[in-house]
């Protein structure tokens, strides 16, 4: 076959030297056993045995194009103006005929044909033969004696059922029935809000991903999908419990226009089913003139339906001049977005992952206080969990109520007029020096704000108040442990959180060690390091940077 096909003999040399001489040997109690040579070629496993694979295949698919060529075969109805006799990708093989016995014991005599020449047999507990219209006693007499059986639509190929008339929402029972089990699984683990966006943009979303790139999926499924996520979110289970905090089309925005980034199914199914009207745009004919005609089949339809969706961002984009891109197509479905001015804080690379999810919800004032409670009808007391003086609602949490005035306004230094989350955040990127300085104040409010909504669920559930001071340590030992993937990796870090652990300083004080941490790490030694941390802890962060320079110097 190798000759017919052309290829050199040198390479004809080589192939048959990795096929004639391999030899194996087994591994029996931990002891290796003399070699014995192969008497079938090459193993399954075996890198070439692919490639040899599609040789062979070749063979069996010149086979079929010369039975299709005979005037006694006749093509199924669907097939014969494309002259198409067989699909076949890896192992799994489609062969289309008229109903009669003569073309299928055509297609039958050619399988026997690949058979004697190539070894490889039809396995015919896996082979079924699928019938269009036709009589049981025809069926019967086509089958004869080949072994095979009857099969019933919709069948599997290549993962994707396949229906001769329109998929039904049923027909996607796997996929929802993976996702449940999943999500049953995780259920009981108590996740966190962070490991939960993980997850469903890892797993829940990836599990419809193949499907969504062969056909659109029906609006039922797509809901059903979304509703599991959604539940997953908000609740850790496969049921939503209430409404959720934010709207589900706002959580499938990007990170930079408000949202979490979790992908939105419908709009990703649709460009990515555009990579088909792209691929037939580029051809010479008019696809966008073409509308489909009542006999077509359901999948060709639903595909026009798509290129109509996508007419005019083909036409606005230029796409068919260039490669097509999937990510490019899902933007332009989103449409124009508004970019907000928090997203830096939020999504601060400082922040602790449970710290930002909450920060997120707080910024967009979506935080399950008393007032909202109060506005979907819940019958509650509407004082302040941690004062009792005042009505909670975001502002008086985070800012006016007296217990937070003890522990972030006063500590991070805020006026009045800073008494917003937006211009906190601008106030405490103002105070930094450097780049770093200003992230690691970015992760201090987004832990202050984390801390104080954990209060008051204390307070609600516990019947009891965390002292203020309690809390100040509690986001203390978290901006530390901020440093701890840069400065544990290099034998800092227990030196570094007994001084901070062991000097009373302040937040600005605090602040700025981490800094210098950072910056020093990269470029100093040890003892610059340990010197730096002693003198912002004892002498404050107001020495002139000429004489630190000048003292860190000397100690080198």
């Amino acid at each position: 076959m190798l000759e017919a096909l052309n290829f050199p003999g040198q390479f004809i040399g080589w192939i048959m030297e990795c096929i004639s001489t391999p030899s194996f040997s087994l591994i029996i109690n931990g002891g290796l056993h003399y070699f014995f040579k192969g008497k079938r070629g090459i193993r399954q496993e075996d890198p070439i045995s692919p490639l040899m694979f599609v040789l062979v295949m070749e063979y069996l698919s010149r086979l079929l194009k010369k039975v299709g060529g005979l005037r006694k075969f006749k093509f199924h109805q669907g097939c014969k103006k494309l002259g198409l006799t067989h699909l076949v990708f890896a192992d799994d093989l489609m062969l289309f005929g008229h109903g009669d016995k003569q073309s299928f014991s055509l297609l039958i005599g050619a399988l026997k044909t690949f058979e004697k020449v190539s070894g490889l047999i039809a396995n015919s507990e896996k082979t079924v033969v699928y019938f269009g219209s036709m009589e049981d006693s025809m069926k019967q007499e086509i089958l004869g004696n080949t072994g095979f059986i009857v099969g019933s639509f919709p069948f599997r190929y290549i993962g994707i059922p396949l229906n001769a008339k329109y998929m039904r929402i049923s027909d996607f029972d796997s996929i929802i029935d993976k996702m449940l089990a999943r999500i049953t699984c995780w259920s009981s683990r108590n996740l966190s809000y962070n490991a939960r966006i993980t997850l469903i943009n890892s797993v829940l979303i990836s599990l419809h991903t193949y499907w969504a790139q062969c056909i659109l999926m029906p609006k039922g499924v797509i809901q059903r999908i979304t509703q599991l996520c959604r539940a997953f979110l908000w609740n850790g289970s496969a049921v939503l419990g209430g409404a959720p905090p934010i709207a589900w089309d706002w959580v499938c925005k990007p990170k930079r226009f408000g949202g979490l980034g979790i992908r939105d199914c419908n709009r990703w199914n649709k460009g990515a089913l555009g990579k088909y009207v792209w691929k037939i745009a580029k051809k010479e004919d008019s696809l966008w003139a073409y509308s489909p005609n009542r006999s077509d089949g359901w999948a060709w339809r639903r595909l026009c339906s798509v290129k109509t969706d996508l007419q005019q961002g083909f036409e606005a984009g230029n796409w068919t001049s260039r490669k097509y891109k999937i990510s490019e197509c899902y933007t332009w479905l989103q449409g124009a977005q508004t970019k907000v001015i928090w997203d830096k804080w939020v999504w601060n690379r400082f922040n602790s992952p449970k710290h930002t999810f909450i920060s997120w919800l707080a910024v967009q004032e979506r935080l399950k206080t008393i007032d909202r409670l109060s506005s979907f009808g819940c019958n509650l007391d509407t004082r302040c969990l941690l004062c009792g003086a005042a009505s909670e609602s975001h502002k008086h949490l985070i800012f006016y109520c007296p217990y937070c005035l003890k522990t972030v306004t006063t500590w991070l230094g805020f006026s009045e007029k800073h008494f917003n989350l937006i211009a906190s955040w601008k106030h405490c990127y103002r105070q930094g020096n450097d780049l770093v300085q200003r992230k690691i104040f970015g992760a201090t409010l987004a832990a202050c704000v984390y801390y104080v909504w954990f209060a008051r669920n204390h307070a609600l559930w516990e019947k009891a108040v965390i002292l203020p001071r309690q809390l100040c340590k509690s986001i203390y030992l978290e901006v530390i442990r901020l440093c701890s993937c840069v400065t544990e990796q290099q034998g800092f870090w227990s030196v570094f959180s007994l001084i901070l652990l062991t000097v009373s300083v302040s937040v600005r004080a605090l602040l700025c060690v981490a800094g210098s941490v950072l910056v020093l790490m990269s470029s100093c030694g040890a003892v610059i390091l340990i010197y730096e941390m002693l003198r912002i802890c004892f002498c404050g962060p107001g020495v002139r940077p000429g004489a630190v320079g000048c003292c860190s110097f000397l100690l080198v």
